[in-house]
């Protein structure tokens, strides 16, 4: 379970080529909806959305799932909300399905094989929710895709432990290392993936009203985009665009 301090600034700085191995906010918030979610069955109205506030930080597009659609069981865990900020709030909730975190990242060949779905050259991030479990909230993140021809790094710093995730994408190779330092309470990150492969993790954030996770890209190789996506909508057609040089804070807030 993590509890996040406030973040520094960003201090973006190249990075040497990955190595061979296979890798593998508070401010006051905006109005928010229960995530009584829908099951995210494939429907053929419109999908129900999270309301974002207008910000010059991050922007929201839509934009269109090569992935099919994912059938997951109802719900009947209470809704659970988020503020996300990189100088603006927006509100975001978590995808939801009745299974763990680790079998939604379904991992397998050294690489992420979720049902949000990857991107060449981009990192995405979401809040998941096991349904199975109520309150019991992770944070993904997902870097490059098994479509991308290049290999790619990334040092990101988080507040709190992060050290012993659910998942963790290539940490017992060695090609990425995973540093807490007890004394910041901050844990920070050093991944490196082969083309054709991801990178990430899955962490349980199971965090009270009030309490935030910052996060801060230190350097990053071969990735050109930050996204967050945010559910209960179709997975994978909510994407919030994201800034490498700002920090982020994602802040568990009272729904309303």
């Amino acid at each position: 379970s993590v509890t996040a301090s406030g973040a520094p600034s960003v201090s973006m700085s190249p990075t040497s080529g990955p190595s061979n191995s296979p890798s593998s906010v508070p401010t006051s918030s905006p109005s928010f909806e229960p995530s009584s979610a829908p099951s995210l069955m494939p429907s053929s109205g419109p999908s129900s959305e999270p309301s974002l506030e207008p910000s010059d930080v991050p922007s929201v597009s839509s934009v269109p799932s090569n992935s099919p659609s994912t059938s997951l069981a109802p719900t009947t865990c209470p809704g659970l909300c988020f503020s996300l900020s990189q100088g603006s709030p927006s509100a975001v909730v978590p995808i939801l399905a009745a299974k763990s975190a680790k079998d939604f990242y379904a991992r397998a060949s050294a690489s992420y094989n979720g049902d949000v779905p990857a991107a060449n050259d981009t990192c995405r991030m979401f809040l998941f929710e096991d349904q199975t479990n109520c309150d019991d909230v992770s944070l993904f993140v997902v870097l490059d895709s098994q479509d991308g021809n290049t290999d790619g790094s990334a040092i990101v710093r988080f507040s709190g432990n992060f050290s012993d995730p659910e998942v963790a994408d290539d940490k017992t190779t060695g090609a990425d290392n995973y540093i807490y330092n007890s004394g910041t309470n901050k844990t920070t990150i050093s991944w490196q993936w082969s083309a054709g492969k991801t990178d990430g993790l899955a962490q349980s954030v199971n965090l009270a009203e009030g309490d935030s996770i910052n996060v801060e890209f230190i350097s990053v190789s071969s990735v050109e985009d930050w996204q967050f996506v945010s559910g209960p909508a179709e997975i994978g057609t909510n994407f919030i665009d994201l800034n490498f040089t700002l920090p982020l804070n994602i802040t568990r807030v009272a729904c309303s």
